[in-house]
């Protein structure tokens, strides 16, 4: 039988006071987009009402169960220890209770929320088969169905179909939207470090900072920690003017000379 023949129609406003549905349809807007090969692709239908409503159907039968008048419906039965319901045993096949459909529920085993809602109902059922003599316990089974059932409306069961259809319709037009995109305007390597500097290129920015350094030499003294790692390396200093390439020195030169300027702190900082 359809689900919704079991469940009124609630208004809409009610769907928002739900706090589980409005969860999933956070975590839905999360999770329920998948990138394949660059291109962002949607799961079926059944996973998104899956995502949808796992959660809200639990919430269902917890807040049952924590009515005491719902206790029968969580225990075993052994139809052939019912003397009453001997005549009924070959019409309940398969007893099950609750706690079996909740463990069903956990596990995922159910692909629609009519599977699961038939489940819940075939217990009502059956108890009333095995029980329905007693007037008492008729009684209970039909409050019983009833609270199960406000309780489901109250929680926006009867919503989840038409919520997860138009998560689905939303999730697919936006992968579209996203596929439509440009190759050219899609940021790549957005989460990755830079790229090391090339040999040449370190040795480029080293030389700026080593001129900047010997411009604000003012004495001697100043002088003298570089001239001697130059006259190290082979190079000659006039007594006059030092006017030496940097270009053309060699790279343990120039980390040589790097290394002095910065142990003496007389680097300067490109943002001063």
């Amino acid at each position: 039988m359809i689900f919704f023949q079991y469940f009124k129609k609630v208004k809409q406003k009610k769907f928002f006071h739900c706090e589980e549905v409005r969860f999933g349809v956070q975590q839905l807007f999360v999770t329920l987009v998948h990138k394949v090969n660059g291109h962002f692709t949607m799961p079926r239908k059944i996973t998104i009402q899956r995502h949808f409503s796992s959660s809200i159907l639990m919430k269902v039968m917890n807040e049952f169960q924590m009515h005491p008048i719902s206790a029968p419906y969580w225990i075993p039965i052994d139809p052939t220890s019912l003397d009453r319901a001997k005549q009924n045993i070959v019409a309940v096949k398969d007893v099950i209770d609750l706690s079996i459909v909740r463990q069903h529920l956990y596990d995922g085993e159910y692909t629609t929320l009519d599977a699961w809602y038939n489940d819940c109902l075939s217990v009502f059922n059956d108890y009333d088969l095995l029980f329905g003599d007693d007037p008492v316990q008729k009684l209970v089974n039909n409050y019983s169905k009833k609270l199960f059932h406000k309780i489901s409306v109250q929680q926006g069961v009867d919503l989840i179909d038409h919520w997860s259809e138009q998560i689905y319709n939303l999730r697919t037009k936006l992968n579209t939207l996203i596929n439509s995109v440009p190759t050219k305007y899609i940021s790549k390597n957005t989460m990755k470090t830079r790229k090391p500097k090339s040999k040449g290129t370190d040795k480029i920015e080293k030389i700026k900072e080593i001129r900047k350094a010997i411009e604000t030499f003012k004495t001697p003294q100043d002088w003298r920690p570089s001239l001697i790692i130059l006259i190290k390396n082979g190079y000659e200093v006039g007594k006059k003017k030092v006017d030496l390439d940097l270009m053309d020195m060699k790279a343990e030169t120039i980390n040589q000379l790097y290394n002095d300027l910065k142990e003496r702190n007389i680097l300067i900082d490109d943002d001063d």
